[in-house]
């Protein structure tokens, strides 16, 4: 189990090591969601998001014809996911003090080669923002928070005041429009 004071220090770290990167380059949104073989969502780390959420997949799947979507998530979580899905699951050992995932579990997601990877939390999570950026995927898309500024390049603003159902539904309200 993640220790708190690791994990923000580990934030604070990974924060700083993905700013002073080398720039990326300007990414064609529009042609980057529309040829878009490979996605990756990461699922939401509580059960009452992943039910809400879940309402929301077949949506965001529409958003990319003919991709293939592998959806990744706590093994406990995903086995309460109803419906058949392509996943890939983490076991809570598998999670280090520091909040991250193993090197294998990381190893595993690289080779999925995903174009395009989505974060479903709403709040932010250090597994999933690191899980994303190093996933290798040239679109990392998820929910507006000035937390995730150094690991996604393509945030959606719902608003903090709304509810989690009608952020999704202005995710897959803002995917169908780029992804047309």
């Amino acid at each position: 189990m993640p220790n708190q004071t690791l994990q923000n220090f580990a934030t604070t770290y990974l924060k700083y090591h993905a700013r002073i990167q080398k720039p990326e380059p300007l990414i064609d949104i529009f042609g980057q969601m529309r040829h878009a073989q490979k996605i990756l969502v990461c699922l939401p780390e509580n059960l009452a998001d992943l039910e809400v959420a879940s309402q929301h997949l077949s949506g965001i799947e529409r958003c990319f014809e003919n991709a293939h979507f592998t959806y990744i998530g706590n093994e406990a979580l995903i086995a309460k996911l109803s419906g058949t899905f392509n996943t890939l699951s983490y076991k809570p050992e598998n999670i280090s003090a520091f909040g991250l995932l193993s090197r294998q579990v990381m190893k595993d997601i690289k080779l999925l080669n995903a174009q395009v990877a989505i974060d479903l939390n709403r709040p932010f999570s250090l597994l999933c923002a690191h899980l994303c950026f190093q996933s290798g995927a040239t679109l990392r898309i998820s929910l507006e928070d000035e937390n995730r500024d150094p690991f996604y390049n393509f945030q959606i603003q719902a608003g903090n005041a709304c509810q989690l159902n009608q952020c999704y539904g202005k995710l897959t309200k803002y995917l169908s429009m780029t992804a047309c």
